[in-house]
């Protein structure tokens, strides 16, 4: 019974050093809208005392901790986490991605971020609330970063979500992510 016990509080240490146990998803009471140049409106709930800042034509930051604001995505330290959220101009985007799709965004932007190709096994395909959407996992090859990359299309217009935190958080960030994204919406 003491080695059961032994092992249970060695794979606890274990997975929490690893970041895979997923972070609690608080309850999403704030939001935050803002207007594109074309009057779409982007709006995004998040959780009750984190930080959010209009950064103007349908594009905002998000993060848990007021400092990243200021610092930027270079400053994040464990436990940190910072989302870009945005509506992607379409139309600049047609000479490099000939067929738009959510999947083909995701394989592009991933494509410049890692300085690689991306691999089929590196995106999942899933509807949330009715809207195409493809999420790809990414590590820097430098600083330790790590985001998740989202690309949700809503009625014919898409919306890119970069979600920053250190590599080895990425997946215990997953649900939260997963929440926010989901409060998604886009008017006009």
């Amino acid at each position: 019974m003491k080695k059961l016990t032994i092992l249970a509080i060695l794979l606890t240490f274990v997975l929490a050093a690893c970041g895979a146990a997923s972070k609690p998803v608080p309850e999403l009471t704030q939001s935050m809208s803002s207007e594109s140049i074309a009057g779409a409106t982007l709006t995004v709930t998040y959780p009750d005392g984190w930080f959010a800042e209009d950064q103007t034509n349908a594009n905002i930051t998000i993060t848990n901790t007021q400092s990243l604001l200021t610092s930027g995505a270079e400053g994040i330290r464990r436990g940190q986490i910072m989302l870009f959220i945005g509506l992607i101009d379409s139309n600049g985007l047609s000479e490099s991605i000939p067929v738009l799709s959510p999947r083909n965004i995701v394989a592009r932007f991933s494509q410049l971020l890692s300085n690689g190709q991306a691999s089929d096994d590196d995106f999942e395909e899933l509807t949330i609330n009715g809207h195409e959407t493809v999420i790809a996992k990414l590590e820097s090859d430098t600083g330790g970063e790590g985001a998740t990359l989202i690309v949700m299309e809503i009625d014919g217009n898409y919306v890119m979500i970069s979600a920053m935190t250190k590599a080895n958080e990425v997946e215990s960030y997953q649900e939260l992510v997963r929440a926010i994204v989901a409060t998604i919406s886009l008017d006009g």
